[in-house]
């Protein structure tokens, strides 16, 4: 497998976990507690900023793999 493959297959997977754990935070307002609805929130907006950058660099990766020829990728 060539690097650009792999690094496209090492995104899409992040990307898969990203999505996975974002689905195991509970809702904000079922915590017991304001430090508990704190921490989810965070971890909520962290989980989403992961996100955007994965889906980003799968952007970057997908396009500039699309502009160079086979042997530079």
């Amino acid at each position: 497998m060539r690097p650009h493959e792999r690094l496209l297959q090492m995104l899409s997977a992040l990307l898969i976990q990203v999505n996975a754990l974002q689905t195991l935070l509970e809702p904000a307002d079922t915590a017991s507690s304001s430090e508990d609805r704190s921490n989810t929130t965070a971890l909520r907006q962290g989980m989403t900023v992961l996100e955007q950058m994965t889906r980003e660099l799968l952007y970057v990766v997908r396009s500039t793999g699309d502009d160079l020829p086979a042997g530079e990728l």
